[in-house]
């Protein structure tokens, strides 16, 4: 384990992000880890609220894709 911890830290030293790591990274894990045992509050309304408007907006800009394309196509094929 020691020599993992080692390897890991002379990267991250070496990729100039150690700061990034000791300054953000770190204590973000322990607020997500937190978070894990605690568990977290959802607003369902504003939830399914955010979903419409973003199952609108996602039929707003399909059709404008199919008109540019002139016909209707899976959008979600990565071949087409």
């Amino acid at each position: 384990m020691e020599k993992l911890i080692t390897v890991m830290t002379d990267d991250l030293k070496e990729k100039n992000v150690w700061k990034l790591y000791l300054d953000l990274e770190l204590p973000l894990s322990l607020v997500l880890a937190h978070m894990e045992e605690e568990g977290v509050r959802i607003d369902i309304d504003a939830l399914n609220k955010l979903s419409q408007e973003c199952d609108a907006k996602i039929k707003e800009i399909s059709a404008k894709l199919y008109a540019m394309a002139g016909t209707a196509f899976n959008l979600n094929s990565p071949k087409q």
